[in-house]
């Protein structure tokens, strides 16, 4: 009997919980339940009920329900959840109120205080989240989403993973708290967790967790990361050169590097092998496909499928769901604009693909100019499904694209799970559990045509005062 790696994703609606067996990659069984709905509220609340324990206890059930016998084979378990978010809780990690999630902004009144204490507001939120919740939930620790369910399993208070509160100020490479910005915002060490690398063995399942669970006592614990990094690892995209772009409503740029990147638009996780991964958020992507393309009728496909055959467009533009960019500059004020009218609404189509994929080319350009060297490209996140924008981003790149088998967080943590007791090393575990769906090559014909545009798309940044000259 092959050992099984469990991976529980806490995201913002559902928990997912999946088995994996660890020497083949195949997934043995999963589940999912939705979590309780967030209350946002306009004062820039945004809470949830921190139910995580009990919906995943249940999911875990059914898990090893259906693994049967299978279940003694379960050896590692990890947790990973969103960035950002926070628990109040008591000695055990067990909540004692609502979690903060991660688009609670009502910590922003402290970002001055964050930022003059030299932590930029791109990797210090957090820190200002967790203050504020402090004011209002007076708790023995505040701890990640994971760590309630790591906690639980262990039967007591566990150490988290430092990935979870990379936007908390902390010194990544040390996995240590920020001195000189807790006092900032009033935070007392105290009430903070001790930090862990992500993909260290912190614990063992408990007996009475086994027994809620089905999860054997003595399994190990092992740290988690961020629902991003843990899509990166289900990706393949963990070696030293890679990059990957996740194109969903947002478009996500990450990347693998010996060198820790931090700007203003830039933050870095840490790797179990002690790589770094810097990458960024941009408000472009598929969110910026206007309402009033789905609302004619026609598939998006469809509207693919003639975009493919139209081919480069004479218009260049930069797409975005609202207003404001983060990356690959950051300038609150910046809107989504054509370079002028499109001759048709297949052209207009067209040029909202091209936009975000030249978007992506400005943030590996970024990334480059930094440092960061990309010598593979992988496309994951549900957009990726639609092989004509695969393309035109290869295009645009000038270079083949992987297209990811999975980016599944909930894969990406049972991985991570597996190769804490891996005896390979952690890239060589992950490139054997994950797989490339497909290789896209760029269209050989439209690359000089696109060339061009990126330059004219570049030039209409620098006009508006997004981009520097260089």
């Amino acid at each position: 009997m092959t050992s099984i790696a469990i991976g529980v994703d806490l995201a913002t609606a559902n928990a997912r919980v999946l088995a994996l067996d660890v020497e083949t990659g195949a997934v043995c069984a999963h589940a999912s339940a939705p979590l309780p709905s967030p209350v946002r509220a306009g004062d820039g609340a945004s809470t949830q009920a921190a139910e995580y324990w009990n919906v995943v206890r249940s999911l875990l059930r059914s898990v090893t329900r259906d693994l049967g016998d299978r279940s003694a084979a379960i050896v590692a378990i990890s947790a990973t959840g969103t960035s950002g978010s926070v628990v109040p809780a008591d000695v055990d990690n067990r909540p004692v109120g609502d979690a903060s999630l991660y688009d609670d902004t009502r910590g922003a009144v402290l970002r001055s205080d964050v930022e003059d204490a030299g932590v930029p507001w791109a990797t210090g939120s957090q820190l200002a989240r967790i203050s504020e919740l402090a004011r209002r939930v007076p708790a023995h620790r505040y701890i990640s989403t994971a760590d309630v369910v790591l906690s639980a399993l262990a039967g007591g208070a566990l150490p988290s993973d430092a990935s979870h509160f990379l936007k908390a100020g902390i010194d990544v490479a040390e996995c240590r708290w920020n001195a000189r910005a807790l006092a900032a915002v009033g935070l007392s060490p105290d009430v903070l967790p001790v930090l862990a690398p992500s993909g260290s063995i912190l614990g063992e399942v408990s007996r009475l967790a086994s027994q809620d669970t089905g999860v054997p006592a003595g399994a190990v614990i092992v740290s988690g990361m961020t629902d991003g990094c843990t899509a990166q690892i289900a990706a393949g995209g963990v070696r030293d050169g890679d990059t990957i772009g996740v194109l969903g409503t947002t478009l996500v740029l990450k990347a693998v590097s010996p060198l820790q990147i931090t700007s203003p638009v830039v933050y870095s996780h840490r790797s179990p092998d002690e790589l770094w991964w810097p990458g960024g958020a941009s408000n472009s992507g598929a969110g910026a496909i206007g309402a009033e393309f789905r609302e004619t009728g026609r598939d998006l496909e469809d509207w693919g499928r003639a975009a493919a055959v139209h081919g480069p467009s004479s218009v260049v533009g930069y797409p975005l769901s609202g207003i404001g960019e983060r990356f690959p500059f950051t300038d609150p004020r910046a809107m989504s604009f054509l370079s002028a009218p499109p001759t048709s609404r297949t052209e207009e189509y067209r040029t909202l693909l091209e936009g975000v994929a030249f978007v992506e080319r400005l943030g590996l350009e970024t990334l480059e100019r930094a440092g960061v060297a990309s010598r593979r490209h992988v496309a994951a996140g549900g957009a990726s499904a639609s092989a004509t924008w695969v393309r035109i981003r290869a295009s645009v790149l000038k270079r083949p694209i992987a297209v990811a088998g999975s980016e599944a967080s909930s894969l990406g943590a049972a991985v991570l799970a597996a190769a804490a007791i891996s005896r390979e090393a952690f890239a060589d575990t992950v490139g054997r559990l994950t797989r490339v769906a497909a290789i896209v090559d760029p269209e050989v014909d439209e690359i000089a045509r696109l060339d061009d545009s990126f330059a004219r798309f570049t030039i209409e940044l620098e006009q508006r005062g997004y981009l520097m000259r260089t």
